[in-house]
């Protein structure tokens, strides 16, 4: 980058970028950015914070108390100022890109990442290294147009079903819900956290590193992990059969409580719901529900226990019922 900042120097721009300077430095600043070549060096600046992401951790920081310690630490000369404040401008610089290069290291560079938010269940996408992501409607995936870096990392939000390409160099990792999924080569099931159903990953194939910021496990074909009330990992064996009836249609019960019942097609399809009655809540059902709309399955079970199952938005209410 060509240095054409005058007096202009790094700390005084991250001030402006983080809006911390008094209005009179403003002005100056924004005199300095009128020149086309100031401009372009303001703005690779910021491409740098942007592309690091690290916005929210800078607006945390004070650059003028810090200053103001370090200026009191050197002294008040005009000398030792001006040294002072180049100084204090190369140890800034150094402590953004050291802090870019830990947070970031051995992360995917590319500058261009695509938002995708699926408008209906099953919503195909391919990443670049040919991982496929069938995705539940509404769920948002985050993912760099090419993996060029040392590992192939993507965000999720909501659920998705994953099947993942196979690169023992480049491991696969999914952010969701402040957890980290790592594969090289496998199939899961990911459902990050919601108002409707808590986070859960069920591993299909392959072996896959699930962590949190203080716990690490690993998960074999047919085990799932969730975090419980206190953000603690709970690995067990899977036993829901429903747990992809979002995308197949498909949802089998046998002897299943209603609990049970309700909490599959509230997953499946996207609603809250409540029991009047606790005693029915704990009734079995055994049957099969495949590509039926939530209506007819509803209208099912109200012939089949005499219930009421009302639903307002994403509320759904059961009133009575009794247990065959």
């Amino acid at each position: 980058m060509n240095d054409h900042r005058d007096h202009i120097d790094e700390t005084t721009l991250l001030k402006y970028y983080l809006n911390q300077l008094d209005q009179e430095a403003k002005t100056a600043v924004d005199k300095w950015l009128e020149q086309e070549e100031n401009s372009k060096a303001y703005e690779q600046w910021v491409r740098i914070w942007q592309k690091a992401d690290a916005v929210e951790d800078f607006e945390k920081i004070d650059v003028e108390a810090n200053w103001q310690r370090f200026q009191q630490s050197v002294g008040t000369g005009k000398q030792s100022f001006w040294s002072a404040w180049k100084v204090a401008a190369s140890l800034l610089l150094v402590a953004v890109f050291a802090f870019i290069i830990v947070k970031y290291n051995g992360q995917n560079e590319s500058g261009t990442w695509i938002n995708y938010q699926a408008q209906a269940n099953d919503d195909l996408v391919t990443l670049s290294d040919g991982t496929q992501v069938w995705l539940k409607e509404g769920a948002t995936i985050r993912y760099p147009q090419e993996f060029v870096g040392s590992e192939r990392p993507v965000e999720l939000t909501g659920e998705a079903y994953f099947d993942v390409a196979h690169n023992a160099e480049k491991p696969f990792k999914v952010k969701a819900s402040e957890t980290t999924t790592e594969v090289l080569g496998t199939s899961f099931n990911l459902r990050s956290a919601s108002e409707i159903a808590p986070l859960e990953l069920v591993l299909l194939t392959g072996k896959v590193r699930f962590s949190t910021e203080n716990e690490m496990v690993i998960l074999q074909p047919g085990q799932k992990v969730a975090l419980n009330s206190s953000g603690f990992i709970t690995k067990a064996a899977n036993d829901n059969v429903n747990y992809l009836a979002w995308r197949t249609g498909l949802f089998v019960f046998e002897n299943t409580s209603m609990e049970q019942v309700m909490a599959d097609l509230a997953n499946a399809y996207g609603f809250n719901y409540q029991f009047q009655s606790a005693t029915f809540s704990s009734c079995p059902l055994t049957s099969k529900y495949e590509q039926e709309s939530l209506e007819d399955i509803f209208l099912s079970l109200e012939v089949l226990f005499g219930a009421q199952i009302t639903q307002t938005g994403d509320q759904v209410t059961i009133i009575g019922g009794q247990c065959n």
